[in-house]
């Protein structure tokens, strides 16, 4: 590595070293190679951020099991030592930090330090998180407090959940919406929508309760939001090296493959959840799905009257097979979103 680096910065390229302390791992040894490297490394620049255990990110559920995490969400910003691996402390990481960013050797000018990685300073107050929820009181809670960390407002519409969702989403901070009854994903996501569009709310982040989806990868949504608000912006799931069930794999499959071809184009992961919908423009496409469908339908609509459709490739989370709680029944839900297209290509235009 060290003489690629060096090969790097003798053809005129700058080089910068992005490093993390503290990870589960750690240890007195691995904070010496890490400051090792950078005494010799021929690095232009050197970011060091703090290990943070956002809540959604796989680390989050097992942290603890690796050292001592305090969950102060006004320090998780990866600029605080928040988790301490075990045989460390707060004070040995600190003296490793500052000794990381000292003089270096080899006449190699001292490294600019910089701002830490992390969330926002203030999350923003104009696109609002939009969490579609149903039985799902062990995660919702984790889900809103990292969607706080992006945005000023979170509405979770609760789709008549029999255990504590609500109490629990409300708890970490959001603003709760409830069906009396179950009526489907679908339905949720109008229902907040509308809310939101009520307020004078412009953009919706759209994620599930179940954890799936990372606060971390929320900023490569909205900067894509950013450069075409009037456009549907769908996370593409990442699913390489992930186990997923055969009948959900297939419907997934089905339901993509079939989508492009009817509608002529490519269209972004249709069945992510994970999304920034202009508010004010999906409302007017006219959905009806009420579950799963949704958001294919969504999709179709928005290409047939030239909406922009974004896909942006996110990390996902997928527990083991075991562990995981999902809602979406392959066979039923899939047959449901044929159902949706043949309605709304019997509707077209010119048909």
């Amino acid at each position: 590595m060290l003489e690629t680096l060096r090969r790097t910065r003798a053809a005129g390229i700058r080089t910068k070293g992005l490093l993390m302390m503290a990870h589960p791992t750690e240890s007195e040894d691995s904070l010496e190679e890490t400051i090792a490297f950078l005494r010799t490394a021929p690095l232009d620049l050197v970011q060091i951020t703090k290990f943070t255990p956002y809540p959604g990110t796989p680390s989050y559920a097992t942290v603890r099991e690796h050292g001592r995490f305090v969950e102060d969400w006004e320090r998780m910003n990866a600029m605080h030592w928040v988790f301490v691996p075990h045989g460390l402390s707060p004070e040995i990481l600190e003296r490793a930090f500052r000794r990381a960013y000292g003089p270096r050797a080899g006449g190699v000018r001292r490294a600019r330090v910089l701002t830490a990685a992390g969330p926002p300073a203030s999350p923003r107050g104009d696109v609002a998180a939009l969490v579609p929820a149903y039985d799902a009181a062990a995660t919702v809670g984790a889900v809103v407090a990292g969607a706080r960390l992006h945005c000023a407002t979170v509405l979770v519409v609760d789709d008549g959940s029999a255990d504590a969702t609500a109490a629990v989403a409300a708890a970490a901070g959001a603003e709760v919406v409830r069906h009396a009854a179950n009526r489907g994903k679908g339905a949720a996501l109008g229902t907040g929508l509308r809310a939101l569009a009520a307020r004078g709310i412009a953009r919706a982040l759209t994620l599930d309760a179940d954890g799936q989806h990372l606060p971390d990868e929320i900023p490569r949504l909205l900067a894509a939001s950013d450069a075409t608000p009037a456009a549907i912006v769908v996370g593409e799931r990442r699913k390489t090296g992930h186990a997923i069930k055969r009948a959900n794999r297939f419907g997934n499959w089905l339901s993509d493959r079939l989508l492009r071809a009817l509608a002529g184009r490519r269209l972004p992961d249709t069945q992510s959840g994970f999304r920034v919908y202009p508010v004010a423009a999906t409302l007017a496409l006219g959905t009806r799905g009420l579950r799963y469908d949704f958001e294919t339908e969504v999709l179709l609509l928005a290409a047939r009257v030239g909406m922009p459709l974004v896909g942006v490739p996110v990390r996902v989370h997928y527990p083991p097979i075991a562990e995981r709680v999902s809602h979406f029944r392959p066979w039923r839900d899939t047959l449901r979103i044929v159902a949706t297209v043949v309605r709304v290509l019997v509707a077209a235009p010119g048909r």
